[in-house]
């Protein structure tokens, strides 16, 4: 699984019922790494201790295990990137 590319990922996650999406008014968008990245910064400083394990975590995983953090943890990535960009606007 390691050498997918990101349609294969995103194929994958699709097949396997994962989640991590940022809602729209248009369509469920999987959420980019750029996306992530703010919400693992939301995660490490505003949600609790266990929110910045998994943020730091998240830093220090490569791709591989960035990835299964955002699978089994994508309902915090999705609540801290939406409180992130309420409290930006």
């Amino acid at each position: 699984m390691s050498d997918l590319n990101m349609n294969e990922f995103l194929a994958h996650m699709q097949a396997s019922g994962l989640r991590t999406f940022v809602i729209t008014d248009e369509e469920d968008v999987p959420m980019t790494d750029a996306q992530l990245h703010e919400a693992a910064g939301y995660l490490e400083t505003r949600m609790g201790g266990f929110a910045n394990a998994i943020a730091l975590a998240y830093y220090r995983a490569d791709g591989d295990n960035q990835r299964k953090l955002v699978a089994a943890f994508g309902d915090l990535f999705e609540r801290a990137y939406t409180m992130w960009h309420e409290d930006k606007e």
